[in-house]
């Protein structure tokens, strides 16, 4: 029986860099985390990508699809024979029928077999897969050797900190500074004195991705004993001013802080949010503000009702905030499209976020229950209420 995992090359890439194909994340209590397989020699269709960003399940894209969007679709064969993998029918019985059900629906609804689905509970090992890897091409699945070997001896050296050369020292409350890898790539590294909020971070990024913001690649690592979060560099960033990058980038901006609790979003001194001088494109380079933290480490309530609608276009609570935000939010055109976005995002995406960042199954139900509130609120206080007065601090 010939059986593979289809991803995309993307995704490929990083299984190659980590040596193996990971489990899915927990999507709550009753789920069994697993590397899914099929064997279908074309495509998966339970594997279709969704047209927006990884974690959002509205929309979905086919192998043809992916490929035609710059998303080339990707797969390894797996070794049936070192790997135990468990049928679809027999999943179904570990896991509650609603569960199952409902999984049976999507994927029919995407026109997958369920017959050809299965399933590992644990990590798949590149050495119990068949390489090369493959890529389509848009009519064939194409070996590639080459990518196997370049990605999996760039992965090596990203993952060994000890190469690493520090060039700049940090620049804020953590520890850590910025680092030359290598092959040459230059990472921001941090270390916080709570690894729950260096998860924190990773998790606010996903969520402001499904959102549109723009912020940086990062990775969570262990090095030492402690975790870390790796940035990636990005070049050629200035302070964001009013009008210098486009408002509706700004207004998602303010969305993902808002829903995420992020009240240092800007930067005391305008150096958290900022625009690619070429492309004008508008980055939030740190969400370690974000939930349960402040911008300096220490907690912080993240309550269901997000006051920062309203403290991160005042001048009184949140100068620095406000005097990038207020002029955008003006803009009702740029603010309804940055709302779409936060309208389109899913429970189950928010939910999904945390549980990547690596937040125990309980408490990232607690804060994505808590998150969704505040997306909820959002939502309908920008229908009902229209632009907030910037001039107004909370609770007034």
């Amino acid at each position: 029986m010939k059986i593979w995992h289809y991803t995309t090359l993307a995704a490929m890439e990083k299984i190659l860099q980590a040596d193996k194909i990971k489990r899915g994340p927990e999507l709550g209590r009753h789920e069994i985390p697993g590397v899914w397989c099929s064997t279908n020699p074309e495509w998966d269709h339970g594997a279709n990508r969704p047209a927006g960003d990884p974690l959002t399940v509205r929309g979905s894209l086919s192998r043809d699809a992916l490929f035609e969007r710059g998303r080339t679709p990707a797969r390894v064969q797996i070794n049936a024979r070192r790997v135990k993998l468990i049928p679809w029918e027999r999943h179904c019985r570990n896991i509650p029928l609603h569960l199952a059900l409902a999984h049976e629906r999507a994927g029919q609804d995407e026109g997958a077999d369920l017959r050809e689905w299965f399933v590992s509970y644990k990590d798949v090992p590149l050495e119990a897969c068949v390489l090369p890897v493959e890529t389509w091409n848009g009519r064939e699945w194409i070996p590639r050797p080459d990518l196997s070997q370049a990605v999996r001896e760039e992965g090596r050296a990203l993952t060994d900190l000890s190469t690493w050369r520090m060039i700049e020292p940090p620049r804020g409350a953590a520890l850590g500074g910025v680092y030359r890898a290598p092959n040459g790539g230059k990472y921001y590294v941090k270390q916080y004195s709570d690894p729950d909020q260096a998860r924190s971070e990773l998790a606010a990024n996903c969520l402001y991705r499904l959102l549109g913001a723009n912020v940086p690649e990062v990775r969570l690592q262990e090095h030492r004993g402690n975790l870390l979060i790796i940035s990636k560099w990005i070049e050629d960033l200035v302070k964001c001013l009013p009008g210098s990058a486009p408002n509706v980038e700004i207004l998602r901006a303010y969305f993902a802080a808002c829903l995420t609790g992020n009240r240092d979003c800007v930067g005391g001194s305008l150096d958290n949010l900022m625009v690619h001088e070429g492309t004008r494109h508008c980055y939030t380079i740190d969400t370690g503000g974000a939930f349960r933290f402040g911008g300096n480490g220490r907690p912080k309530e993240f309550l269901p009702v997000p006051h920062e609608v309203r403290a991160l276009l005042s001048p009184l609570v949140n100068p620095a905030a406000s005097s990038v935000f207020g002029p955008a939010v003006r803009d009702a055109r740029s603010r309804q499209r940055a709302l779409e976005l936060l309208e389109a995002l899913t429970g189950k995406a928010v939910l999904e976020a945390f549980l990547v960042a690596g937040f125990p199954a309980d408490e990232a139900e607690v804060l994505a229950a808590i998150t969704w509130a505040r997306r909820q609120f959002i939502v309908e206080h920008e229908r009902a209420a229209g632009p907030p007065r910037g001039d107004r601090s909370p609770g007034r």
